[in-house]
């Protein structure tokens, strides 16, 4: 399934001013705050901009070693999630950090990403939040990376939010497939405490898989959902052998339904498909770590 389409309008391949370090920043067209006296008017409309080229920002970035990493401003990135968050995920597999400016409050994101997971997914995926609309009344020129004294620099890693809590299992799901529905009823009756996560709207990130896959001792290869529509009309059978590491966790991260299913991940195991026996032994080996 092809990436939904972003509309960008305009790149700047290097900034000192918008946000730490130097930093390539991804401007989105469109916006529906359209704040007086805003710096950059000619984001506001939809209609306006480009389609991005997502492979060459991706190329770009990865041929500029003095990059710290990337800011997505706009525009309003949040209202492009859907196509924001792939390439977020391969802007985080280049090990650079990410940065969003955003005239939602933080609280009003996490309220949006409630009916529009994708928010929550980018959000997931960055690393500092500048949130709030801009207000010229508040305008002060000596804020670092802000334009008036209602914006906040947020440290979106350092706060208690839902995919921060690394002591909190995950079950990585379909709703359609009945194995994951025996895993998820399973579950239940264990009494684990766990997120929810559908693998359609918030499939794992590039960034994700290749951790899982070095943490543990699958073959690459067992992630993907062989038996699935997509990796059959894709040819990936033949295709694998001749791929990197890097190229299979970037294809596994482009879209959920390439990915083998149920997925369980808790603190020093993830599991790939329901089989309830090795379901148990990695529950025991976690609780009984808990109380050594």
């Amino acid at each position: 399934m092809a990436c939904k389409p972003l509309r960008l309008s305009g790149l700047t391949p290097e900034s000192i001013v918008d946000g730490p370090g130097l930093r390539y920043v991804i401007f989105t067209q469109g916006c529906p705050h359209r704040c007086p006296g805003c710096q950059n008017p000619q984001t506001h409309p939809f209609e306006g901009g480009f389609e991005a080229d997502i492979d060459q920002i991706v190329q770009e970035v990865a041929e500029d070693p003095l990059l710290q990493g990337v800011t997505f401003s706009g525009g309003e990135p949040f209202a492009q999630p859907e196509a924001l968050c792939p390439l977020a995920e391969r802007l985080r597999a280049l090990g650079k950090d990410l940065m969003v400016y955003s005239g939602y409050t933080l609280e009003q994101l996490l309220e949006l990403a409630k009916t529009r997971p994708a928010v929550g997914r980018l959000l997931s995926l960055c690393d500092i939040l500048v949130d709030g609309p801009y207000l010229e009344e508040q305008r002060d020129l000596d804020l670092l990376f802000r334009g008036s004294a209602n914006q906040r620099m947020i440290y979106l890693k350092e706060i208690d939010l839902p995919w921060n809590d690394d002591g909190k299992e995950a079950l990585i799901w379909y709703e359609k497939c009945s194995t994951c529905r025996k895993a998820k009823a399973w579950l239940d009756d264990q009494g684990l405490k766990y997120e929810l996560r559908p693998i359609k709207e918030q499939n794992p990130s590039a960034q994700e898989i290749q951790t899982w896959w070095e943490r543990g001792s699958q073959p690459l290869k067992k992630f993907f959902n062989a038996s699935g529509q997509l990796y059959r009309e894709m040819g990936l059978k033949d295709k694998l052998p001749g791929m990197s590491v890097k190229e299979q966790c970037q294809l596994l991260g482009s879209d959920g339904m390439l990915v083998k299913r149920p997925v369980l991940v808790g603190e020093g195991f993830t599991l790939f498909g329901f089989r309830q026996a090795e379901w148990e032994a990695a529950l025991d080996q976690m609780k009984a770590e808990s109380f050594s």
